[in-house]
């Protein structure tokens, strides 16, 4: 009986982990660049492959722009939706959700042209 009320009790839980989940928008970003640093850090004492890579770049100087994630989702949604086209032939509208949204769908169909038939 403990059992079931444990798990649906899990079920239940909004988030995962709701502290690292909740936190704001700007202390989140300060702790991927205090990440982002020390892994810097790691592969350049760690590493003569990297330490050659990063010379002159000091991870303590390193600083995150919050405009290049926007152009970084638009270059994935681009690489999603070209790799779907070329395994299925066809074309998928790519969308990000936020954690805890849902997707939405579109019933409609496009026609396509099977380019096996020649």
């Amino acid at each position: 009986m403990e059992r079931i009320e444990k798990a649906d009790m899990e079920k239940n839980r909004k988030y995962w982990n709701p502290i690292v989940e909740t936190l704001s928008r700007e202390r989140l970003m300060e702790i991927e660049l205090k990440r982002f640093r020390e892994t810097l850090r790691w592969a350049k004492e760690g590493s003569p492959f990297y330490r050659k890579k990063l010379h002159g770049i000091e991870p303590e100087r390193v600083e995150m722009d919050p405009s290049m994630a926007e152009s970084q989702n638009k270059e994935m949604k681009n690489r999603i939706r070209e790799k779907l086209k070329i395994k299925t032939n066809l074309t998928f509208q790519v969308e990000f959700v936020k954690p805890g949204g849902l997707p939405r769908y579109s019933l409609k169909s496009a026609r396509f042209k099977d380019m096996t038939r020649r």
